[in-house]
């Protein structure tokens, strides 16, 4: 599989990067994660993407949140950290390409939070 170009997973994701909230797009490859802002909140942020590379990735699950915000993909990269959000509903699916991309996650529980405190 290493030598697989093609995404594991892309989709449409809600993220917080910096101080700002807005639209973002996930891929998920073997060995990178990136998250690339939409058009606004890259220009909020100046963050063009974020690429994850380490060997472990955290997901942060929320017990008080709806379902469609219930777990954060926290993405760290070089310049800056962000959160990806999923829902409950699609997390299985996350979750398998995550591990499929070769990375070891690490979930944390909060009752509240929403992984903001991961952000820089």
């Amino acid at each position: 599989m290493e030598g697989r170009s093609d995404p594991l997973m892309e989709r449409t994701v809600g993220a917080h990067v910096r101080a700002w909230h807005g639209g973002a797009t996930l891929t998920i490859t073997p060995g990178r994660i990136v998250l690339r802002p939409g058009r606004v909140l890259r220009g909020l942020t100046g963050i063009k993407e974020i690429v994850h590379t380490a060997p472990r990735v955290l997901v942060v699950r929320t017990v008080l949140a709806p379902p469609w915000l219930s777990s954060h993909l926290i993405v760290e990269g070089v310049e800056a950290t962000g959160t990806a959000a999923f829902s409950s509903f699609s997390s299985r699916a996350v979750r398998h390409a995550v591990s499929e991309a070769g990375f070891e996650i690490n979930e944390v529980r909060r009752m509240l939070s929403l992984g903001g405190e991961y952000v820089r």
